[in-house]
């Protein structure tokens, strides 16, 4: 979940661990795939805004039983523009 706030362009991010416990349940999935994807989902939406879901990766709109494989597997990831646009995000912040 996603919430802005528009007083300086910033917004906050929550993710529900009772939703969490839920899927992992219906889809019998350890629920740490599901948490790590799903607050690295939000994290992204923090660090690249609330338009940034793709077609593939941690950042497509629905996490489903693709995405939690590959998750188990370590392979659920930003893609690499992504992955730039992220850094340089947290750089500006930062001040490096």
């Amino acid at each position: 979940m996603l919430t802005p706030s528009w007083r300086d362009g910033e917004c906050y991010a929550g993710v529900s661990y009772s939703m969490v416990d839920a899927t992992a349940k219906s889809l019998e999935v350890d629920v740490s795939y599901i948490l790590g994807a799903a607050l690295a989902h939000e994290i992204g939406h923090l660090l690249l805004g609330a338009r940034s879901h793709v077609p593939r990766g941690v950042m497509c709109p629905r996490l489903g039983r693709q995405q939690l494989k590959m998750a188990s597997r370590g392979e659920l990831l930003f893609t690499p523009e992504q992955a730039a646009r992220i850094r340089a995000e947290v750089a500006q912040r930062t001040g490096r």
